[in-house]
């Protein structure tokens, strides 16, 4: 017969079928029960809280493994410092809106504001 078998042939060996042993400590009384159960359940959070955790870092984990860097677009400056070094002059520069940026050599305003000839010409008078 197994060891454990024996053991358990000589535990129950003077107890009738069908009944447990006698305890040979006193019972639980309520109060030490409330305190084992306040234990447990003391337990059982600290448990709890370390399992958050422990989820809340693998996630940061994952995140930070798992994360997209966003390309950002040049700026114009870049752009320009970009294209002056590969040896090309930039004369204009048009943005995504549509807004034209010339540069080089400025026209004279005189010639094509047509006020700045009327305010010159009633000066003048």
């Amino acid at each position: 017969m197994p060891p454990l078998k024996c053991a358990r042939a000589r535990w129950f060996e003077d107890s009738e079928p069908g009944t447990v042993p006698p305890r040979s400590t006193p019972p639980v009384t309520f109060e030490e029960f409330k305190a084992a159960a306040a234990e447990y359940r003391a337990r059982e959070d600290l448990r709890k809280e370390e399992e958050k955790e422990r989820a809340k870092e693998k996630l940061a984990a994952w995140r930070r493994a798992h994360r997209t860097q966003r390309t950002r677009k040049p700026s114009i400056a870049s752009m320009i410092a970009q294209a002056e070094k590969s040896g090309r002059t930039v004369s204009s520069v048009t943005t995504p809106d549509g807004t034209t940026i010339h540069f080089g050599e400025t026209k004279p305003t005189e010639d094509t504001n047509p006020w700045l000839a009327d305010i010159e010409k009633a000066t003048k008078q």
